[in-house]
C-alpha cells in the first residue's frame, strides 16, 4: 500500500506518491528508477508543467518522452519556450508544437514533433497544458494527471504554474523523469531565440520545398509564421491570408520576384495591425499561373 504526501508549491498543491519503486514499471537500466509521481490536487484552466531540456546549439529537439501516470485523458496542448535555466517565461512567449496528445498509463509516453526545434541558447522548455478536471486522485488509469520523478542527476529540472506566468520549481533533489530525442541542426529547422523570445526559421531552404513547393513553418505557430516559396523562374508572387470561412485577413506580398527561394513573415495580424484570434488560417500563394494553398494553426 503506497502512502501519499501533499506539499505546497506556491499556488499549486502537488501530491508526491512515495513507496516501493517496483510498483510503477520496469524501465531499462538507462531510463533510471522512477521514485514516484508528482500529481496536482488543483488544476485550473491555465495549469502547466514545464520540463527544461538542455542541449547544444548544434542540435534540435526532435521529440520528448516522459513517465506518465494516467492515460485516460489527453493533454490539450504541448508548447516550447526559450531555454532559461531559472524557469520559463510567460506562456505567451511559447509556441505550440502539438495538440490533443494521448498518454500512457504508468509508462513512458513518447511524443515526436512534426518539426524539430533548435535553440540559440542552452536548451528549451517543453510545457504541457493539463486538462481541467484531471486532478490527481491515485496512481494508475483514471487516477489523474501525474508525472514520474527521479532523484539525483537523472531526469530534468521542472516547474509548475497555475496561470502560465508565475512558475514554482520542483522540490530540491527531485527531477522529472524525461528523456529527449536530438537531431543535427539543418537549414530550415525552427530556431527558438533566447534573446528575442520568438520562433523563427533558420536561414536556408526548408527540407522538402522543391522547385515548386511552398512551406509554412513553424506550424502550429505563435506568434509568427514564415511562408517559404520557391520560383523556378522569375514570376509575380501574391500571398494572402484567409480564415476558414474565406474572409480575407491580410495580404503579405504582391510583387515581382526573381527565381530562387524566399519567404515572408506573417505576425498573426490583420490589415489594421490587430492580432487575430487563435485558430486555423489558409495561406494562398500565387506564383505566376500557379496557386498553392497551405493551412496553418495559430495557437495562443
Amino acid at each position: 500500500m503506497k502512502r501519499y504526501a501533499a506539499i505546497a508549491l506556491g499556488i499549486i498543491l502537488v501530491a508526491q506518491i512515495t513507496g516501493t519503486r517496483a510498483g510503477y514499471c520496469d524501465p531499462p537500466d538507462d531510463e533510471g528508477i522512477i521514485e514516484g509521481i508528482v500529481g496536482f490536487t488543483s488544476i485550473e484552466n491555465e495549469t502547466f508543467v514545464a520540463f527544461f531540456v538542455p542541449f547544444g546549439s548544434e542540435y534540435a529537439l526532435g521529440g520528448i518522452r516522459w513517465f506518465n501516470n494516467d492515460g485516460s485523458f489527453v493533454l490539450p496542448q504541448v508548447l516550447i519556450a526559450p531555454g532559461y535555466e531559472d524557469g520559463p517565461g510567460a506562456i505567451t512567449e511559447a509556441i505550440g508544437v502539438a495538440t490533443d496528445v494521448g498518454c500512457e498509463t504508468l509508462d513512458w509516453t513518447d511524443l515526436e514533433f512534426d518539426q524539430p526545434v533548435a535553440s540559440s541558447h542552452t536548451g528549451l522548455h517543453v510545457i504541457l497544458k493539463l486538462p481541467v478536471g484531471s486532478e490527481f486522485q491515485e496512481e494508475g488509469y483514471g487516477g489523474g494527471a501525474g508525472f514520474g520523478y527521479q532523484h539525483g542527476e537523472t531526469g530534468v529540472s521542472g516547474w509548475v504554474s497555475a496561470d502560465g506566468e508565475d512558475w514554482v520549481g520542483l522540490t530540491a533533489g527531485n527531477r522529472f523523469a524525461v528523456q529527449i530525442s536530438l537531431l543535427p541542426v539543418v537549414p530550415g529547422m525552427v530556431l527558438m531565440s533566447a534573446e528575442g523570445r520568438y520562433a523563427s526559421v533558420m536561414p536556408g531552404t526548408p527540407p522538402g520545398l522543391g522547385d515548386a513547393g511552398v512551406v509554412a513553418a513553424p506550424n502550429p505557430f505563435n506568434p509568427q509564421v514564415q511562408v517559404w516559396y520557391n520560383l523556378p523562374e522569375p514570376a509575380h508572387v501574391r500571398i494572402d491570408v484567409f480564415d476558414v470561412r474565406g474572409r480575407h485577413i491580410r495580404r503579405l506580398l504582391d510583387e515581382n520576384r526573381s527565381a530562387g527561394s524566399d519567404y515572408v513573415i506573417w505576425s498573426s495580424d490583420d490589415e489594421t495591425g490587430q492580432r487575430v484570434a487563435s485558430g486555423t488560417y489558409v495561406l494562398v500563394v500565387e506564383r505566376g499561373r500557379d496557386t498553392v494553398t497551405r493551412r496553418v494553426m495559430l495557437l495562443k
